[in-house]
């Protein structure tokens, strides 16, 4: 059965999904940056009680590139509000809706904006994980593509069962929010 939803995000909301996934993009760079500063303080240490030079070298090496790598990403972090807006500016001034139409196998966006209209089509093995909050479900691709589907975007509750029985063929795992959780106790 196909199954259609109309979400409309307003600006606000829009913006505030663009950061928090943006956001999500650093993690990495801090494990990275970690990994690197603990390698070379792994190597430096060795490198002392051996009275290796070529080891103390690659330990120094390795924490001045983690280091300078943690600078990096708090700039990068501390740019992000501004290049969004500068990025994403008719979907900060205007928001946007997306129309989904749900199928067994995937599932198509339409995305409009006051000027420009884009489509895509996605399977739902791309899903990495969808997030079930009090009103929308989270769906993400990947660190960088998440989309909101509203629950009040949907015809029906008839339509929200066909959507999550979607999933649930396609195995893609339904995880609920901390909202979720906290308003079930």
């Amino acid at each position: 059965m196909v199954v259609t939803n109309k979400t409309e995000i307003d600006k606000e909301e829009a913006y505030n999904a663009l950061l928090k996934s943006a956001k999500k993009s650093f993690n990495s760079r801090y494990i990275t940056s970690v990994f690197l500063i603990i390698a070379g303080v792994i190597l430096i240490v060795y490198g002392h009680t051996s009275n290796s030079s070529m080891y103390l070298t690659f330990g120094y090496a390795f924490v001045a590139i983690g280091i300078a790598y943690i600078i990096m990403t708090i700039i990068g972090l501390y740019k992000t509000p501004k290049n969004i807006e500068e990025a994403n500016k008719e979907i900060c001034e205007n928001g946007v809706t997306y129309n989904y139409t749900f199928r067994e196998q995937s599932f198509d966006v339409k995305a409009t904006t006051l000027n420009k209209n884009s489509k895509a089509t996605y399977k739902y093995s791309q899903i990495k994980k969808v997030i079930d909050h009090p009103d929308r479900y989270e769906l993400i691709l990947n660190e960088n593509l998440l989309f909101y589907v509203l629950k009040s975007g949907f015809e029906n509750e008839k339509m929200i069962e066909f959507f999550l029985k979607d999933l649930n063929i396609n195995k893609v795992k339904l995880k609920p929010s901390k909202e979720t959780v906290v308003n079930e106790k």
